[in-house]
């Protein structure tokens, strides 16, 4: 049965072309899956007893010990797209695997002088961007959002229509609304075992990623630095997010065509946001603590810093401030 779609019908089958050709994925699977690059983890480590490590902070745990760690066990989750998991940490290493270069001009102070590094820059914003349980998230409410109209459809202004399909494909005269709910359901039931097994969602992300490439491509990327020598940003386990005004002022997460700027830091000194034109800028110290700040307060569990940062006070007082929030919230309802 035809059934009108919010999504374009050209852009369906592309997504469903990609699926099969995913299908055939030869490609080992990767179940541990880093959601913050190793390469990008590795601008937060100092050297321990242990060797290069960072520490990671457990925000479940604000006065728990949380011993430094090795960027190898931290920042993953495990099967963060299970399906044809292969080919796609090829496509993010595609990226990653060319920062190193990127990142030392970027100590220097000379890598917006080189388009090349600018765009793998860019590249490493919107991977982060998309490689994120934020928009896993947006994946899984926009397929329920989906779901539910379709059904509502089919068991409203199409019922004639699902009342013919059944009976020319299965010879039955659905009678009752409980009959055109459950073959409602029986029609979505190929969409919902794509969402299931994560294939859908497979497809999707590269989409999403390619779109944000050229959205992140088409802006300006500023590098920000600390005015002062002893300010340094942490990273968050959900690192890169949109930032934008709202009816009721500054907002995050926002549409990426809507928001004003993102940013991802990438690195104890440095920090990437989009902006109108290329340009280095320093920073005060408040500025500094407010991006902080947010990393903590987006992170999913934990957030990382050089060991010796220093850092670990404040965020352990942004846990408490926010735990008495949300008490008072739970107490006022």
């Amino acid at each position: 049965m035809n059934v009108d779609r919010a999504v374009p019908r050209a852009a369906v089958d592309t997504t469903l072309a990609r699926i099969s050709d995913l299908r055939a994925e030869t490609l080992k699977p990767i179940h541990k899956q880093h959601l913050v690059s190793c390469v990008l983890l590795e601008r937060f480590t100092e050297p321990t007893p242990a060797g290069l490590a960072l520490y990671p902070f457990n925000l479940d745990k604000p006065d728990g010990r949380h011993p430094a760690k090795g960027v190898k066990g931290v920042g993953h989750m495990e099967n963060f797209v299970a399906f044809a998991s292969g080919s796609l940490e090829e496509l993010w290493h595609e990226t990653e695997m060319l920062m190193p270069p990127v990142f030392d001009a970027v100590d220097a102070g000379t890598a917006l002088e080189d388009p090349a590094y600018v765009r793998l820059l860019q590249d490493l914003l919107a991977l982060h961007l998309t490689r994120s349980r934020t928009y896993r998230q947006i994946h899984a409410d926009s397929f329920l959002k989906a779901y539910r109209w379709s059904l509502t459809r089919l068991t409203g202004e199409m019922r004639e229509d699902l009342r013919g399909a059944v009976l020319r494909e299965h010879g039955l005269h659905i009678v009752g609304p409980g009959g055109l709910e459950y073959f409602a359901h029986r029609y979505m039931e190929p969409s919902v075992e794509l969402f299931r097994t994560e294939a859908l969602l497979r497809a999707r992300i590269e989409e999403i990623y390619a779109e944000t490439r050229r959205e992140v491509g088409n802006a300006g990327l500023q590098i920000i630095t600390p005015q002062h020598g002893d300010s340094e940003f942490l990273i968050g386990d959900n690192p890169a997010f949109t930032r934008g005004i709202g009816p009721q002022g500054p907002t995050i997460r926002v549409a990426l065509g809507d928001a004003s700027t993102a940013i991802l830091p990438i690195g104890p000194r440095h920090l990437l946001a989009l902006a109108r034109k290329h340009e280095q800028i320093a920073v005060p110290r408040e500025a500094v603590m407010e991006v902080n700040i947010l990393q903590v307060l987006t992170a999913h569990d934990r957030v990382f810093m050089r060991p010796s940062s220093g850092l670990q006070d404040l965020v352990r007082r942004v846990c408490h401030r926010k735990r008495e929030l949300a008490e008072q919230e739970a107490d006022a309802s």
